[in-house]
Formats: structure tokens, sequence, C-alpha cells
């Protein structure tokens, strides 16, 4: 097998990650933790799967498993030869996923293997390796599989039993070992080595107990004859005395029919009586004079409810009328102030009003002194200011000169101070008399102005009063605020009033509506039972409903006696019904025919035939007790006695089984005698060739040192060294290492000749000198050449330099 490409789609470190690799020698160089052991395991997942348990140092299911997805999944393209050792592709894929967090139980994986030439899957159901090597995976790892640390062991077991599979049945599933065992195991079914157990010997004591019931069977056939004949007897009798009996049994019957005839009469009797009890039910509910079922006790009370409710309804329709009328009559506030109360309203209201009210009489308290004062101000400015002028203009008075006037503005401009200014001013005596004059006809129109407004107050006051009907000239505020008061108390009068009438007469309403309703439910009542009142008032249809509720009683005492006659007579009947329900009337009329019951149960004298019955049917009874024991007895003889002729042919049929058994025991002494033979022949060619095949290679390893090597049963290892043997656990490891990888290819090449897997080595040379290294790498190289492909996984560069120097190899850098 050649490995072409490997795809990894996620396992362990690596993703979406391809590496081609080419026939021969292959090294793939890499530090420490770049991948190297991940890339290895990859292979064997993907000849193999993922292994159930771990191995090693690292469990490889936690190497391989990806630790983001938890999947192991890619595919590897290998070529491998067929038949006529031509190289066939193909592609192997696999994947895995856990289903869980942790725990191989939860762990699943699929696989396929692709034949590349036609694209169709191939070997399906059956693990790559087994396929196309041919190997299982104990085998391939105790082969060419050599992992870090793991040169120097060996499945000696599991080789062993391989080869000697492979060499003796062409194929390693077939166990020779196991194939014996089974063989062994079959033979001791057969027969015990002691000779007291197994088939053979059940069948020798079967023919012994067969033959002497052959003998009890011819002994037991003479006496089954006899009992036959004994029965035959006892049968006749039981025939003539079943005969005798079944005459008592014919005139019993008859009795019996007689006296169940007599019942049936009496039914018919009680029937005409329950039909005429039921004509006069019905007579009784067509003469009550309406449609429907009878009354009740229910009818009755019914009725007398409606009455009462009636009653009651009256009384309270003429207790609502009356309460209106009391609510009508009741006091009723002022209609008029009522109304005024709603301009009140309409007004913003008692506070507002109040309010505007008080704003104006403030306004005309303010005005009217004040008008007063300015009157009397601007009268004495007024008579001082004219008597001052009329002085004045009479005595020639200084006037104001304008150079004066100039001087004093100048003076004031520049900030001179007021004595200079009088004296340059020299204010002229006719100036303060139009002074005064002027200030006392301001204070004048300003008394008049308000004199006007103190009177629009006043006028917008008793318009306000009066938007409200109040009509006073002279209206205070506590007269205004007490008609206000009025007008709304008279309104709150007034509406209690319509209050209380409206409801009073909805109430009234109400009431009068459930009188009406239950009167029409009344009058519905009596129509029932056509009743119609001759007026429709309460105290009519009330009389009319006390009158149908003593018919409706009338009536109901007369159903009741014929419900409980009948009640009665149906009982009666049914009782006796039933008790006849098993005979058939017709039957039993035409078993008496035209005999008279009456008679033939007069003339019969039943306790003379009841003795004679049972003194007939003892009888027969014990010929049938006597007739059954005698059956018992031969059916028991029958059972525990065999037919002679039966045995003959199964005495017969177990000569010849007999005789097989021993046939087939003998065969398989003498198949497990061969086997044996052959498998120690086996044994002793085979090993030879393994020691030969491994000291060839270890002589090349050690340069001639160790040339020959001993391999014992269970594959391991002893070297001859000058004239004495020496355990191979005594050297060095590098030398452990070059032996069992010497055994390791011996093996290779006996179990997979002809299709021989990839040798992969992890870190194999790393404990080896330069000359060993070197001599390593040229056997493996030598190993390629033959067809077979080596992948060595190294951290080191001196592998790639020592292989420069000896051939060509594939060089792949892992990072």
């Amino acid at each position: 097998m050649q490995i072409q490409k490997l795809i990894i789609n996620e396992y362990g470190a690596f993703k979406d990650r391809t590496i081609t690799l080419e026939s021969g020698m292959n090294i793939i160089e890499g530090n420490n933790e770049s991948g190297k052991s991940t890339l290895q395991a990859f292979i064997r997942f993907m000849l193999y799967g993922m292994p159930r348990k771990s191995s090693g140092t690292v469990n490889d299911r936690d190497r391989g498993i990806s630790w983001s997805g938890g999947v192991a999944g890619g595919s590897m393209e290998v070529t491998v030869p067929d038949k006529n050792g031509e190289p066939r592709a193909y592609r192997i894929e696999r994947h895995g996923q856990l289903r869980g967090a942790t725990g191989h139980e939860n762990y699943a994986e699929t696989c396929k293997i692709i034949d590349l030439a036609t694209g169709t899957e191939v070997f399906e159901g059956q693990e790559p390796g087994k396929a196309l090597l041919g190997i299982s995976q104990e085998t391939f790892v105790s082969t060419t599989f050599i992992r870090q640390m793991e040169c120097a062991t060996v499945d000696g077991v599991g080789v062993n039993a391989s080869i000697e599979n492979l060499l003796f049945a062409a194929n390693e599933g077939i166990n020779t070992e196991k194939a014996t065992a089974k063989l062994d195991e079959y033979r001791k079914v057969l027969l015990h080595k002691n000779g007291r157990g197994g088939l053979l010997f059940e069948l020798e004591a079967e023919k012994l107990i067969l033959e002497e019931k052959l003998a009890r069977a011819k002994e037991a056939a003479e006496t089954i004859v006899n009992k036959e004949a004994t029965v035959a007897a006892l049968a006749a009798l039981e025939s003539e005395l079943g005969a005798k009996v079944r005459e008592c049994e014919s005139a019993m019957s008859l009795y019996e029919a007689c006296t169940v005839l007599r019942r049936f009469d009496d039914l018919h009797e009680h029937e005409r009586k329950l039909a005429a009890l039921e004509r006069g039910m019905e007579e009784l509910l067509r003469g009550k004079g309406y449609d429907g079922p009878l009354p009740t006790r229910d009818t009755i009370d019914d009725t007398l409810q409606l009455d009462k409710k009636l009653a009651e309804l009256s009384s309270s329709d003429t207790l609502g009328k009356a309460e209106l009328a009391k609510a009508q009559n009741a006091p009723d506030g002022d209609r008029t102030l009522a109304e005024h109360a709603d301009k009140v309203e309409e007004n913003g209201g008692k506070s507002a009003l109040l309010a505007a009210f008080a704003r104006l009489t403030k306004k005309r308290k303010l005005s009217k002194p004040f008008a007063i004062v300015s009157y009397i101000v601007g009268g004495l400015a007024l008579l001082v200011g004219g008597a001052a002028t009329a002085f004045a203009l009479l005595f020639n008075a200084p006037i104001l000169y304008p150079d004066s006037l100039i001087l004093a503005i100048s003076t004031l401009l520049s900030g001179g101070d007021l004595g200079t200014l009088a004296q340059n001013l020299q204010l002229p005596y006719l100036i303060i008399c139009f002074a005064v004059l002027g200030f006392g006809l301001l204070l004048t129109v300003l008394g008049i102005l308000l004199s006007v407004s103190a009177r629009d107050a006043k006028k917008r006051r008793v318009a306000l009063a009066e938007r409200v009907g109040l009509y006073d000239k002279n209206v205070t505020w506590d007269s205004f605020s007490a008609h206000l008061d009025r007008c709304l108390a008279e309104r709150e009068r007034c509406l209690a009033y319509d209050e209380n009438v409206r409801l009073a007469k909805e109430e009234s309403d109400r009431r009068a509506s459930l009188l009406a309703a239950h009167l029409e439910a009344c009058l519905t009542a009596l129509a029932v039972f056509d009743v119609v009142p001759e007026n429709t008032d309460a105290e009519s249809v009330s009389s009319a409903l006390r009158a149908t509720a003593e018919i409706l009683t009338a009536i109901c005492r007369e159903r009741e006696r014929l419900e409980g006659e009948t009640q009665n007579a149906r009982a009666l009947t049914a009782s006796i019904a039933e008790s006849l329900s098993g005979y058939n009337e017709r039957n039993l009329r035409s078993m008496v025919g035209d005999k008279d019951p009456a008679a033939i149960l007069s003339s019969t004298d039943v306790e003379k035939l009841d003795v004679a019955f049972r003194y007939q049917k003892d009888q027969l009874a014990a010929a049938t007790a006597k007739r059954i024991a005698v059956e018992k007895e031969l059916i028991a003889l029958t059972a525990s006695s065999e037919n002679p002729a039966k045995l003959y042919a199964k005495l017969d049929e177990l000569t010849a089984e007999l005789r097989d058994k021993r046939f087939q025991y003998e065969s398989l002494v003498m198949a497990m005698e061969a086997i044996s033979t052959a498998s120690d022949g086996l044994r002793k060619s085979v090993t030879p060739r393994i020691r030969e095949s491994a000291g060839k290679t270890m002589s090349k390893l050690t340069d001639g040192k160790y040339g020959e090597l001993g391999v014992a049963q269970d594959m391991s290892v002893h070297v001859f060294a000058g004239n004495s043997t020496r355990s191979i656990d005594v050297l060095s490891k590098g030398t452990r290492d070059a032996a069992y990888l010497s055994l390791r290819m011996a093996l290779a090449e006996l179990v997979c000749s002809g299709n021989l897997p990839p040798l992969t080595l992890d870190e194999s040379l790393s404990l080896l000198d330069e000359t060993r290294a070197a001599n390593m790498l040229a056997m493996l190289y030598e190993y390629t050449q033959n067809g077979a492909q080596c992948l060595l996984f190294t951290c080191h560069k001196r592998e790639g330099q020592l292989m420069s120097a000896i051939g060509s190899y594939n060089h792949i850098q892992l990072t």
C-alpha cells in the first residue's frame, strides 16, 4: 500500500490541511508539538478508526478529536496492488463526533472506501485496514506502525496467531487455535474422555430404554383389547337405561309444562287488569278538558304560587301609585327664583357674581372720596389763584422779562446755586398766580372724572343685581349675597322635588310592568287548562287561578289512585313475566297439544313419578361411572403404553443416528490430530524465517556486531554474541530499538507479503548514534526499493542530512 495524500478536515490541532506523500522515503520534520505524532495517529485513524482504549502516554482519542468542535474527520488517498500486481487507487473517508461533552459512550463515526476508478463505494461495512491490507489493527500496530517510545514492544500473542492463521488458512481472520478449540468442544458434546457423558453415551442409554419399552408395549396391547370389550358392554347397558330415564323425563316435562301454563294463565289475567287500569288513565286524560299530560302536585303548587305572587305584585303596584301621589303632592320650590339660579350659573356662579359686585363697590368707594377732595382743593386753588391774579392785574405787579429768564436758564445749566438763581431770576408774582389757577383747574377736572366713575360703578352694580332678578336701586353686598343664596336654595328644592317625583314615577311604572307581565303569565298558564277569566284585572285572574287549583287537585287525586293501582298491577305482572322469561308459551302449548293441562295436573302422581325417575337415573349414573372408570383405565393404559410399531421405527431411527454420531466422533478426533500436527510444523518452519530475516537487518544496523537473533514464542528477542546468548534487555535502548525494528520488518514481510503497509516511525532514530542512524536510514531506503513506503517523523535535521548522502527522499516540513 502507498499513501498518496492525506486530507485532514479536522483532527487534533490540524484543520483544513493537505499533505502529499511519495513512494519510497518520506521524512516529516517538525519541532515538538508541531503535530508529528498526531499526523501518524491520523493514518491509523483512517485505516482502523478511533481506538476504544487509550494507548501510549497520550490518549489517542484526546489527541484526535478537535478541541473546538468535538469532531475528527478527513480522507486518505492510497494505491493498493490488485490480484495482477497493478496499483488501484482508493479514497478512505472517515468522520467521527462526540455526541456528549465527554466519554467514549457518546462517540460515533462513519467510514467509506471509494474506488477512484469507478467513483463507487466498495468494501461496504469493512474496516479499510482489514479490507485493503488484510491484517487487523493489532497486527498493524505490532509491525509497521511504530510510535514514539514504542519501538521495542510487540504483541507476541496477536502476531503469532495472525502468522499462523495466514499461513495455515490464507486468512488472518480464521484462527486455527479457535478452530481446534471448537472441534474439541464439539468432540466433548459427542463423548466425554471418561466415556460417561456426551451425546453418544446418551444415545446408548436411550437405546436400552427403548428396547425395554418395546417389551412392555407388547404386554399392554393384550390388556387394551379386553378392556375395550368391557366398555362396549357397559355402553349398551347405558343406552337401555337412558331410554327409561328419557321416558320418565318426558312425563315430568309434561307435568312441568302444565304447571308453567297455569302460571301463564295467571299472567294473562293480570295483564288484562293492567290494561283496564291503563284505559281508565286514558279516559281521565281525555275527560279533563285540555290538551297535554295530567297535572301533578307540582302543577297545583305552581298555580297557587302564581296566585300568591299576583297578590304580592298587585299590592306592590297599589303601594307604588300611592308613593307617586305622595311625591307629587309634596311642597315644591319657588320656580321663579330657581330660574334666577340658572342665570347665576350662566354668569359664572355665586362666587364670580359676588367678586364682580365687590369690585364695583370698591371702585365706587375709592372714586367718590377722591372726587370730593379734588373738588375742594381745586376750588380753593381756583379761588386763591383768581384773587391773586386779579390783585396783580389791578396793582401792576412785576412781570417776567426775557433777559431775566435767559439768565436764570443759563445759571441753572451751568450748575450755579439756587440762591444766585433766585437773585438773577427775580420770579414775578403773576407767574405764581397762573400756576395756582392751573393747578386748581386740573384738580377740578379730576374730581369731575372721579364722580363720573363712581356713578358708572353704581349703575353697573344695579345692572348686575337686575341680571339675576334683584331689582333694588340701593342694593348692597349683603342683600345681593342673600338673594343669590335664596335663588340657589330654591333651585335645589325644585331639583329635589323633580327627582323624587321621577323616582316615584319610575318605581310605579316598574311595579305596574311587573304586575302586567305576571298577569300575562297567569293568563298563559290558565290558557293551558282552557280557563279564560271574565276580566283581566288582578282580582278576576286570582279567582280563576284558585278555582283552577281546586279542579287540578281533584284530578291529581284520581290520577294518583289510578297510578298506584296500575303500578301494583304492573309490578305483579312483571314479576310473573320475569319468572316465566325462560319459557316459551307456544312451545309449551304445542307440547301439551289438545290435552287439558288441568286434567293432566290432577291425574299425575308427581311423587311416584319422581321416585321412578331418580331410581332409573341412579342406575344410569352407576353404569356410566363404571364405563368411565374402565375408559380411564383404558386411556391410562393407552397413554402409558406405546405403539409397538412406532417403537420399532423409533428404535431403527435411533440405531442409525448412533451409527452417524460414532462416525462424526471418529472424524473429529482425526481432524484435531491433523490440525495439531500441521500447526506444530508451521511454527517450526516460520520461526527460522523470521529469525533469519530479522538477523540480516540487525547485522546491517550494527555493522555486523549482532548478526544473529533469537525469537521466542512470545516474540521476545535475544542476541547471539560470540559463543553466548544474551537477553536483549541488557543492551542499550538504541540497540533494543534496532533489534525490535528488525523483528517488526521481518514480521511485516511475512504477514503482508505482496502488499506491505506504509512503515511509519515516530522519533525512532533519536537514541542512535550517527553511524547506526545512517545504517538505519540506509536499511529503510533499501526497504522502500522493493515497493514499500516509509514515513519517518523526526524533530531533528540530522535524518535529512544523512539521507541526502544515501538517496532521494521526499521532505515535508511541519510548522
